[in-house]
């Protein structure tokens, strides 16, 4: 049988893989804006606004590495609209300022199962933990430069899943509190939901 291999493919696959994992989409709004200021607020209905705050800042920086992102902690406490985009824009000399909400937030888990083989071909059947979290994401771009035009809005929804803990069926009694999603967890899910979310927009990426 013919090797249906030429030279040049294993080059060509590569390149695929990169562009698949790395994203292939035309540049978003943010990595065209050069070198700016971003003010960015976050609000989230289950709380933890600082947290994912910094955590969405990260993300954005690393991406659009142009840009200085500004989080709301410098205002030093809660502000109505107004106050903040004025802040921002006549003490903070920013150009742009991002609105994040989070809602619609749900958060669950159960126990699957599935069979697998293990080294003698012998079935066993393994119990899973999951958790999610889905979210919607709603955004809106403001220019303060420009009298606070809205440059860009949108919404979308995420949603995500993650096997905690895993254990051959029989082997070990389920313990209490196994399905339980604890702060830390929460906060975690919540955040790669909402990063998720932030890559099905077109901030980043068209």
């Amino acid at each position: 049988m013919k090797k249906l291999f030429y030279p040049g493919m294993g080059l060509i696959f590569l390149l695929s893989l990169t562009l698949i994992i790395g994203g292939c989409g035309e540049p978003g709004f943010l990595k065209l804006l050069g070198e700016k200021k971003i003010g960015v607020i976050l609000t989230s209905e289950k709380g933890s606004e600082a947290y994912l705050e910094n955590a969405l800042i990260g993300y954005l920086q690393n991406r659009a590495k142009n840009i200085e992102f500004i989080g709301s902690y410098v205002l030093g406490g809660y502000m109505d609209e107004a106050s903040v985009k004025e802040k921002f824009h006549n003490k903070l000399d920013v150009d742009y300022l991002l609105f994040t909400d989070l809602s619609g937030i749900s958060l669950s888990s159960d126990i699957r199962f599935r069979e697998i083989r293990n080294k003698n071909e012998k079935k066993k059947t393994l119990a899973e933990v999951v958790k999610r979290c889905s979210l919607a994401l709603s955004f809106k771009v403001l220019d303060l430069k420009k009298d606070n035009q809205i440059a860009l809005s949108g919404q979308t929804t995420a949603d995500i899943q993650t096997i905690s803990d895993s254990f051959p069926v029989g082997r070990r009694k389920y313990r209490r509190g196994l399905l339980k999603i604890d702060e830390v967890e929460e906060e975690h899910l919540i955040k790669r939901a909402m990063i998720r979310a932030v890559n099905r927009t077109n901030l980043l990426y068209e």
